[in-house]
C-alpha cells in the first residue's frame, strides 16, 4: 500500500497552529491532545452530538450499539481527554474549539480526513521532544510495512504498536492486531484506528516481555518499535537459551518462537545486536542463522532516530517459507539515506528496490550460512569483507607483535596517554614520554607503561600506529579499553615500514570492518591481532622505506 498523501498545505498550517496554540499552555508538557481532538471531532460529526463542551457523547452517542466498535475504542480515550481538557484555561479551551471548527471536518472525504490525521501523528515527534516519548520515522514504518506485502486476509501482529503507524500502510482487508505498553500511546492508537475505520484491526492490552502470553497466530510479525537491551534483564525459561537475557534479545526471541510455519517478520533491533558478545546474543544469532529463518540484515547509519538519539539501527528480516541453506543478504543503507543535517532519512522507494533485487545492488552483500561460524555468528556486514586468510608475503598481525602485560593501579597523580596524543603519519610518529601533560587522576583505574612500545588505538575508528618511547623517572597511565601497547618482534619487520602499512589503505579498511559499538567505534584487542599485514622481506622493506622518504 503506498504512503498516505500530506493534507493541503493550508489544512498542514491549520494544524501546525493546533500545536502552537497548545505550546502557548506553558503547564502542559503532551501534544498528544491535537490528533485526539481532530479524531473526536470528525467523530462527533459522524455522531450528531458536540464532543467538546459537554458529556452528551457519553450519555447518548456512545451508548448507540450501531457504533459499539467507536464507543469501545473511544471511551478511555474520551475520559483521558476530558480530564486533560479541565487542566487548560477556557480560553485555551474555546481558541481549540474553534481552530477544529475551521477545518470543517464534515467536508472532508475518508482518504483526506485520514491524511489529516496521520499529518497530525507525524508532528509528535517534533513537538514532544525533549518528553521521553518516541517515535518511529514514517519512512520506517513503510519499509518495515513493505517489505514482506500483507495479503487481504493475513492477519499481522504488530507488538510495540506505538501510536499504531502501521495501520496506515496496510490493506484495509488485513486483519490487524497491535500491542501497546503505555496507557496514553494505547488510548491515540485506538483513536486512530477509529479514524481510519478499520473494522478488522484490534489493539491488545500491552504487558511486558517476561509477562507475554502465547502470541496471537499471525501470518506475518512486524515490530515498528525497536525495542533497546541494557541493565535490564528478562527472566523466564527458554527454550536452548540463558534463563536470563537482555530485553531486546527476549524481545526477537519471543518474536522467533511464536512465527508460524510459512511466515514472515520484520524486527528492528539496535545494531550492538548484531555483534554483542553476551551468551544470550551469541547463541540467539547462531539460532537465526542455522535455522535458516534470517533472510536478511538492513544495516542503517547514524542520525536515523534523531532528535531522541543517535543509536544505531538494523533490521532483521525473518522468512520461515525461504530455501534451507540459502544466502543470507546483508545490505548496507548507507546509500538509501539523504542527510538534513545530522539527520538520515530513508530514500524508501529505493531501498525497497535493492531488497527486491539485490543482485547487483549498491551495499549489497551475500553470505553463505557455513561463513558465519568463522566470525562467531557476528551479524555485522563489514566482518565479511576482511580477507579470509593471509597469501603469500602476507601475515598476521599478531606474528609480529605481542602484547604487552600490564597491572591495574589507581594512581593519584602521573602524566596521561590519551588516542588524541598518538600520530597517523608516516614520516612523523613518534611520541616520548616527556610530551604528555602531567594530570590528576582521583584513583581513576589506570595502566603504568614504564617501556618503549608500539601504541595502537582501539577506539575512535582508526588505528594511529604511534612508536613511543619511555624515559626513566616518568610515571605514564592510559586506559587499556582505549590503548594497546605491543613488544616489536625487529627481526621480522622494519618499524618505519610497519607504521605505514599500518597506515595503509588495505589495512584501514580491515580495521574499519573489525569496529563495533554505535556510539565509539572500537576494535576488540583480538580482533586486532588478527589484521592481515603485507610483509614483504626485510631488505625489501628496508628499501620501501628508503623510497618512500
Amino acid at each position: 500500500m503506498k504512503r498516505p498523501s500530506a493534507p493541503s498545505l493550508n489544512l498542514q498550517k491549520q494544524i501546525i497552529k493546533l500545536f502552537s496554540i497548545v505550546r502557548e499552555e506553558g503547564h502542559t508538557s503532551s501534544y498528544s491532545i491535537v490528533p485526539a481532538f481532530l479524531i473526536l471531532g470528525r467523530l462527533s460529526t459522524i455522531l450528531g452530538v458536540d464532543a467538546y463542551s459537554s458529556q452528551a457523547f457519553y450519555t447518548s452517542a456512545l451508548s448507540n450499539n450501531s457504533y459499539q466498535r467507536e464507543r469501545n475504542a473511544a471511551d478511555s480515550a474520551l475520559a483521558w481527554l476530558g480530564d486533560y481538557m479541565l487542566r487548560l484555561s477556557p480560553s485555551m479551551r474555546q481558541r481549540l474549539v474553534h481552530e477544529i471548527e475551521l477545518f470543517n471536518l464534515p467536508t472532508l472525504t475518508q482518504v483526506e480526513f485520514e491524511d489529516v490525521i496521520d499529518f497530525a501523528f507525524d508532528q509528535l515527534p517534533r513537538y514532544n521532544h525533549g518528553s521521553g516519548e518516541f517515535s518511529t520515522p514514517a519512512e520506517l514504518t513503510e519499509l518495515i510495512a513493505s517489505i514482506y506485502k500483507a495479503k487481504p486476509g493475513m492477519c499481522v501482529y504488530n507488538p510495540q504498536a506505538g501510536t499504531a503507524a502501521l495501520i496506515s500502510f496496510l490493506d484495509p482487508a488485513v486483519i490487524y492486531l497491535g500491542q501497546e505498553q503505555s496507557d496514553e500511546v494505547r488510548k491515540l492508537a485506538s483513536l486512530r484506528l477509529v479514524a481510519h475505520q478499520r473494522s478488522s484491526a484490534h489493539l491488545l492490552p500491552g504487558t511486558a516481555v517476561e509477562q507475554w502470553p502465547q502470541l496471537p497466530a499471525a501470518d506475518l510479525i512486524l515490530a515498528t518499535h525497536p525495542v533497546f537491551g541494557g541493565s535490564n534483564r528478562v527472566n523466564q525459561l527458554l527454550d536452548g537459551l540463558p534463563s536470563s537475557m537482555p530485553v531486546d534479545a527476549a524481545f526477537v526471541h519471543a518474536i522467533l518462537r511464536h512465527m508460524q510455519p510459512q511466515s514472515q517478520a520484520v524486527i528492528p533491533v539496535a545494531l550492538g545486536f548484531l555483534f554483542q558478545q553476551g551468551k544470550s546474543y551469541r547463541l540467539l544469532r547462531e539460532e537465526l542463522v542455522t535455522s535458516g529463518v534470517l533472510e536478511a540484515v538492513v544495516d542503517f547509519p547514524a542520525g536515523l532516530l534523531l532528535p531522541y538519539t543517535n543509536v544505531r539501527l538494523a533490521l532483521l528480516m525473518l522468512n520461515k517459507a525461504r530455501s534451507y541453506g540459502a544466502p543470507v543478504l546483508m545490505l548496507d543503507a548507507e546509500s538509501y539515506v539523504h542527510r538534513k543535517g545530522k539527520q538520515a532519512i530513508l530514500d524508501t522507494s529505493a531501498l525497497l528496490t535493492a531488497l527486491a533485487q539485490p543482485t547487483g545492488a549498491t551495499g549489497a552483500h551475500f553470505i553463505a550460512p557455513s561463513d558465519f561460524s568463522r566470525h562467531d555468528y557476528d551479524l555485522s556486514y563489514r566482518r565479511y569483507l576482511l580477507p579470509a586468510e593471509p597469501v603469500q608475503n602476507q601475515v598476521r598481525f599478531e606474528e609480529i607483535v605481542e602484547p604487552i602485560r600490564l597491572r591495574h593501579e589507581r594512581p593519584v597523580e602521573g602524566r596521561l596517554l590519551r588516542i588524541r596524543d598518538m600520530k597517523s603519519d608516516n614520516l612523523n610518529f613518534t611520541l616520548a614520554s616527556s610530551e604528555l601533560p602531567v594530570d590528576q587522576f582521583s584513583g581513576r583505574s589506570l595502566v603504568s607503561l614504564k617501556q618503549d612500545a608500539l601504541l595502537v588505538a582501539l577506539q575512535g575508528g582508526r588505528p594511529k600506529p604511534t612508536w613511543y618511547t619511555h624515559q626513566a623517572g616518568d610515571e605514564v597511565f592510559f586506559s587499556p579499553s582505549s590503548i594497546l601497547p605491543l613488544q616489536l618482534n625487529q627481526d621480522k619487520v622494519v618499524l618505519d615500514y610497519l607504521i605505514a602499512e599500518l597506515n595503509s589503505d588495505f589495512v584501514q579498511e580491515q580495521f574499519r570492518s573489525m569496529n563495533r559499538g554505535m556510539a565509539m567505534p572500537t576494535v576488540r584487542k583480538a580482533d586486532l591481532l588478527q589484521l592481515i599485514i603485507n610483509l614483504p622481506s626485510i631488505v625489501e622493506q628496508h628499501n620501501l622505506v628508503r623510497l618512500a622518504s
